[in-house]
């Protein structure tokens, strides 16, 4: 543990060298400060980097040693967060070929043959860079011919040498692996023909229904990672054993308060990110104020800190208490209660259509907004049907208070605020194509 301490300490320093060397943003931001630091703690002297920073001053990040090889894009809406611009990420060939080595050595420890993998990618997020390794085949998911593609490459055997014979994994952003999942079951596909043993998703919510349905299908192990992609190496995978998240030791974390910038070790926090080399090299990220929250779960047999994934700070209701900020609600709970109701209105999946899916998915359509009030927070939550609350009013009145037991349900801290007269909640059911 000590060795593990002293060797990410000594990437921190790289990276701050790196960072003040060779970036004009860096050179004026640390200018006065030491570079010289003591413990991974000692970080905390250097000041936040927020998202409106990395959007306005982004290519004053970009190091001047080289030209990036790669770019890609990210929206920063972690599970659907739509409100803010986009950002653009950096990459060189170095960079790359670092993430090729980490995957490699991991691969060499396992002692066994390589997976093959296949990755779903998506053009709306710019050049494709994390499937770009051996033994994985990165496709689109377009068109018609994409499907059929797809589906003769995992049927088919191989003969790589060192990597296994079948595509074993299967991975992507969650509305690709939806989409593909749903074209397989429309097309009576078995997939006990694949041995497909592990779905890995990433870039949105999964809920209970899509987890069960993907699971039950594919008849494999279904991962969902957290990360950022303007954020190189912080990414976090859900454990087997708790069930909780646990971030991957590529870069350093910490976790603050959500009024302060003091450190929080229990209960919920805010995340802060520094990005090491050399996996950042082309774009130095230290203390990068995420404004996502989480709540601290504790260790388990396998890994000293895991997380529940609560949503971004913006979109979260939150109480102030006698112990701080809570968290009582957020669109996560939302969409996991809506998603599970063939009543609620969807936005259609735009790629449905286009690769001749017979019957349209998506996410439910709603509106969650809540205001601080002299008597407390009012949520106000507006739900799009599928049929007419007005023409079947009893239907309407039954499903509302459905929803609302739900809501309560899987957030016990809001029916708490509730019933305390904190927190009001205002449930509105709206008639089909009310939200455009």
């Amino acid at each position: 543990m000590g060795n593990e301490k002293s060797d990410r300490l000594a990437l921190v320093k790289a990276t701050l060298r790196h960072a003040v060397v060779n970036t004009r943003y860096y050179r004026k931001a640390f200018r006065d400060l030491s570079l010289e630091i003591e413990s991974l703690e000692n970080l905390r002297r250097f000041p936040l980097l927020s998202r409106e920073t990395l959007a306005k001053y982004g290519t004053d990040l970009l190091s001047e040693l080289v030209a990036p090889e790669y770019v890609g894009i990210t929206s920063g809406t972690t599970y659907g967060d739509t409100n803010r611009g986009p950002l653009l990420h950096y990459q060189t060939e170095s960079e790359h070929s670092a993430w090729r080595d980490l995957y490699a050595s991991m691969a060499e420890e396992s002692g066994h043959d390589r997976p093959l993998m296949l990755r779903l990618t998506d053009p709306d997020r710019g050049v494709e860079i994390a499937g770009a390794f051996p033994g994985c085949f990165s496709l689109p998911m377009e068109n018609r011919y994409h499907f059929e593609l797809i589906i003769s490459i995992i049927r088919r055997e191989w003969s790589f040498r060192g990597f296994s014979k079948r595509v074993i994994s299967l991975s992507g952003p969650l509305e690709l692996l939806q989409l593909f999942t749903l074209l397989c079951m429309e097309q009576h596909i078995d997939p006990a023909e694949f041995g497909i043993g592990l779905i890995s998703s990433s870039g949105w919510q999964i809920t209970s229904r899509w987890r069960d349905l993907l699971e039950h299908y594919w008849c494999a192990e279904v991962q969902d990672v957290y990360g950022l992609s303007e954020a190189p190496g912080m990414f976090a995978t859900r454990c087997l054993h708790c069930w909780n998240y646990h971030f991957s030791p590529l870069s350093v974390v910490e976790i603050l308060h959500l009024d302060h910038d003091a450190p929080v070790t229990a209960g919920v926090g805010r995340v802060v990110v520094t990005c090491l080399l050399p996996i950042a090299h082309s774009q130095p990220i230290i203390r990068y104020d995420t404004d996502d929250v989480i709540e601290i779960a504790g260790e388990c047999i396998t890994h000293s800190l895991g997380f529940k994934y609560l949503g971004r700070r913006s979109k979260l209701v939150i109480l102030n208490g006698p112990n701080g900020p809570s968290p009582v609600l957020s669109p996560l709970i939302v969409t996991e209660v809506l998603d599970s109701l063939p009543d609620v209105g969807i936005y259609e999946n735009a790629k449905a259509a286009r690769v001749g899916l017979r019957v349209a998915f998506g996410w439910p359509r709603y509106r969650l907004s809540h205001q601080v009030e002299q008597s407390g927070i009012r949520v106000d939550l507006t739900v799009e049907l599928r049929w007419s609350p007005l023409q079947y009013r009893d239907s309407g009145k039954e499903l509302q208070n459905l929803l609302i037991r739900k809501l309560f349900d899987a957030s016990p801290e809001l029916l708490v605020a509730v019933n305390r007269g904190d927190v009001c909640v205002n449930l509105e059911l709206v008639e089909p194509g009310t939200m455009t």
